[in-house]
């Protein structure tokens, strides 16, 4: 976020040479952490001359005696960094404690060395000369023999994993032993069945790389236990350098051949999902209520678990989704005594559902959608929730097709004869919970019947039935509204597919439909049977607009299935002004309302848009 030219003045004023040794630690270290950071888009070509320039003075400074090993550490790995061209070492290559014989060794690097390992930069010391005072002498530290510092050679990275800086061959002069140079022939220390396992690497040699870039280790030694976790990126060496996560520990204590037990591989399970705090705590409850199926200990689990019903319905359900149909029948009965007790009603119940349903992912798996209707249908034959509670959740096609399922649910479980009977008690109508686009008639007649649910909405039966009743001779007004009276559900009555359905089959009844305009005699019988069924309409449709309109919408649906004879609509849409079964607004707001579920709209606003208008004139002429 900070431009590199802000960055540049902020290292300048940590590095300037006005500061006392003794503050400038934290200054030293600041700037190792901004240049392990953004040191490469620092060390471009127009600034590779500051950056060499920060070098010479970290490298002034850590020439100090004084200067703490840590911030000489820090500062040898930020100039190996810039020497591997500011590419981070292997981070796949697990680190653990050295020994003190393989630490990181402060030897003059030769400028030609330098300058091919990095061309941009300036030599880190010029001269080469004695060993830097201060570092690496009575400080635990190992050093080198005299004329190793006079040699030029590899840069040595320090703290990496790689092999040991070799020393042998023409460096080592007369008189020096080759105990100090070649470390290979030190003695590895054992293990007795007295000593603990020790965390600590062995003083030894260069074995302990290669017992740690090879886990199995000779019978006779004891095995270095690294104790930091692998990183994600280690996925492709899993099998080469297991980590401790992959381990079980057996002993700490114990004999050499316990040591080799030390730790056993453990078998590879991928991570779930985390559990949430509810989860935790009623899972295990769930596992042994459906080992020991004992109904009153889980409900009394349940209810000391401080947790809230909904968040307890929620879980129970979700953890048995997947589970056998004999389980969830089993929560179920949790579910029923929880409801006897008196705590868990059915809008906490169904609080719980809505918090399963809101994984939409989930329940595009037929299974899960089966199986948490099972849920819902049992609560509500079981009476922990009530229908219409239930039905709420799924209104106007919400959570489709789960709604549809619960009742093909319920016909299993009571039947037909007690479902339409729990529905008239619940004052509910299949329709509702059907999508906005598949409640007309014609479409909701077609949804039901696939889903074997027909009976549930009689229309398409009660259409045959009135076409029948109104055929006979003796039937008049009066006998139609019994009729209706005697074997429609009420729930119908306020229904404005029913009131469309009743319009049509009035309408075939009265209307004899043919392409030549009507005679005196037809037009007379046409307006007098209209004035005694408009009684019918007008007890179903008195002060209620949108029935209103169903009756227009009828109308046009008539006319366009017999191809719009030429004035029928005009006449009808007259009829039923003149004798008050359809106010003036509503013949208003048809004109201006859109709605494709009923076909022959353009047609039918051609025919009697103009005689609208004129009524809309003459309204505001009276006024």
């Amino acid at each position: 976020m900070l431009h590199e030219r802000i960055v540049h003045q902020c290292i300048q004023e940590l590095l300037e040479r006005r500061r006392s040794l003794d503050g400038m630690c934290d200054n030293i270290e600041c700037v190792c952490s901004l240049l392990v950071t953004v040191g490469n888009r620092l060390d471009t070509s127009k600034a590779s001359g500051w950056v060499d320039q920060y070098f010479k003075r970290m490298e002034d400074l850590m020439s100090s005696n004084d200067f703490p090993s840590r911030i000489k550490f820090m500062i040898m790995n930020t100039v190996d960094l810039r020497r591997n061209q500011w590419v981070p070492r292997n981070t796949k290559v697990l680190e653990v404690p050295k020994p003190l014989d393989r630490g990181p060794v402060l030897v003059e690097y030769s400028p030609r060395v330098s300058q091919n390992n990095h061309k941009t930069s300036a030599p880190l010391i010029k001269n080469p000369g004695p060993p830097i005072r201060g570092f690496g002498q009575n400080k635990g530290f190992m050093q080198l023999p005299r004329a190793a510092s006079k040699s030029p050679g590899p840069p040595h990275k320090s703290l990496s994993p790689g092999p040991p800086l070799k020393t042998t061959g023409p460096l080592v002069k007369e008189g020096t032993s080759t105990k100090d140079v070649n470390l290979k022939k030190l003695p590895t220390r054992k293990v007795t069945s007295s000593e603990s396992v020790s965390l600590r690497p062995s003083s030894a040699s260069r074995k302990f790389q290669q017992q740690r870039l090879h886990p199995p280790a000779p019978k006779d030694e004891a095995t270095p236990i690294s104790i930091i976790p692998r990183t994600r990126d280690d996925s492709s060496d899993d099998e080469a350098t297991p980590s401790c996560h992959d381990y079980h520990v057996v002993s700490v204590k114990g004999s050499q051949t316990e040591g080799k037990e030390l730790l056993k591989p453990n078998t590879k399970i991928q991570a779930g999902p985390e559990l949430s705090n509810s989860e935790i705590v009623l899972i295990p409850i769930l596992t042994q209520y459906l080992s020991h199926k004992r109904v009153p200990d889980a409900v009394q689990l349940l209810m000391t678990s401080h947790i809230d019903l909904d968040e307890i319905t929620h879980t129970l359900i979700n953890g048995t989704l997947n589970k056998s149909e004999d389980d969830r029948t089993l929560v179920s009965l949790l579910f029923n005594e929880l409801h006897k007790e008196g705590d868990l009603s059915s809008l906490i119940f169904m609080k719980g559902i809505e918090k399963v349903l809101s994984n939409r992912v989930k329940f595009e798996s037929v299974i899960n959608r089966n199986s948490i209707s099972g849920y819902i249908s049992r609560a509500i034959v079981r009476g922990v929730v009530t229908l219409s509670i239930a039905m709420a959740t799924f209104k106007d096609g919400a959570h489709s097709p789960i709604g549809l399922i619960v009742v093909q649910s319920l016909v299993n479980l009571i039947g037909q004869d007690s479902l339409k009977k729990l529905f008239k008690d619940n004052g509910m109508l299949i329709t509702e919970i059907l999508a906005p686009v598949d409640k007309p008639y014609q479409s909701a007649t077609k949804v039901l019947e696939k889903k074997n649910l027909g009976f549930l909405y009689p229309l398409k039966q009660l259409q045959v039935q009135l076409k029948s009743l109104l055929k006979e001779p003796l039937t008049t007004h009066l006998t139609l509204y019994k009729w209706i009276k005697a074997n429609v559900d009420p729930l119908f009555y306020k229904n404005t597919d029913f009131i469309v359905l009743l319009t049509k089959c009035i309408l075939s009844h009265v209307i004899k439909a043919t392409s030549e305009a009507p005679s005196k005699d037809d037009l007379d019988k046409e307006t007098f049977k209209m004035e005694d069924y408009k009684l019918v309409l007008q007890k179903f449709v008195s002060e209620e607009p949108v029935l209103q309109l169903g009756v227009l919408y009828a109308t046009q649906v008539y006319c366009n299935d017999v191809n719009f004879p030429k004035g029928l609509l005009l006449r009808l849409f007259s009829y039923w002004y003149n004798m008050d079964v359809v106010e003036e607004e509503v013949l208003m707001k048809w004109r201006e309302d859109v709605n494709e579920d009923y076909p022959g709209k353009g047609k039918a606003l051609f025919q009697v848009n103009h005689w609208l208008v004129l009524l809309a004139e003459a309204e505001v002429e009276s006024d």
